[in-house]
């Protein structure tokens, strides 16, 4: 929460400062064709500083909030990318090799097929990681005692920053997956697929002092196991494509 207040807060202060410059450099800007000089006009500023500070009202009130709304989000943009992708790979496969779509889309080549197929499978490898992380958190904040609340609370910090890098990574990874692929995927893939796994790592293997359930778990192997399999599905394509 207190990276969200700092990076808004300073969201109202640089527009407003943006605006007193503005007043500085030009002292006649609200006489008319008197702003050749400035791309927005005063209003326009201000409208700026509203946003701001209308994004700093809407913040959430405390940490759990705060966390729900990054993981949301994130959730979020897998499911966009996903869908997104899932489209551009299905019409290369009905397309043909390397075609042009109707839009003026490129597909991909029989070759990038399965790499962006396996790409792809990352991407809702990385959601469900994400979701599972909600549902970690919302267990172990349930679970809070005076005995147990401080280890707890720095498991669910560390698993939020794991998750921060699989949703953070995830949008690295799409940028990357637009046909003709490009040879930073290859590093793209082993990069997200580790951060996948290190985050169930942390669900598995380092336990909070709080029993998961059982369910819970059995979809955390899962997800890795899948994670490994399509990363390295993914890897063997790129081989084929050189």
């Amino acid at each position: 929460m207190r990276a969200l207040v700092k990076q808004s807060s300073r969201a109202v202060i640089h527009s407003c400062l943006n605006l007193l410059q503005m007043f500085l450099d030009n002292t006649d800007v609200f006489q008319e064709g008197n702003n050749n000089n400035n791309s927005m006009t005063p209003a326009q500023k201000t409208g700026v500083i509203w946003d701001a500070c209308d994004k700093l009202d809407k913040l959430p009130l405390n940490n759990r909030n705060a966390m729900r709304r990054d993981l949301l989000t994130w959730l979020v943009d897998c499911q966009e990318t996903y869908e997104e992708f899932s489209e551009l790979l299905q019409h290369s496969t009905e397309g043909g090799d390397g075609n042009i779509m109707s839009n003026g889309d490129e597909c991909y080549t029989s070759k990038e097929e399965p790499v962006a197929q396996s790409s792809l499978l990352l991407v809702k490898c990385s959601r469900g990681s994400i979701n599972i992380v909600l549902k970690a958190c919302e267990c172990v904040g349930s679970s809070l005692t005076s005995d147990n609340s401080n280890d707890s609370l720095l498991w669910i910090q560390k698993l939020h920053n794991a998750a921060r890098c699989v949703g953070i990574g995830m949008t690295d990874l799409g940028t990357l997956l637009y046909p003709p692929l490009g040879d930073n995927i290859q590093e793209e893939i082993q990069r997200q697929s580790k951060s996948i796994v290190e985050l169930h790592d942390l669900i598995l293997d380092k336990l909070p002092p709080v029993a998961f359930p059982e369910d819970l778990l059995d979809t955390s192997r899962k997800i890795r196991a899948a994670t490994v399999k399509r990363a390295d599905e993914a890897l063997d394509g790129i081989k084929k494509m050189t």
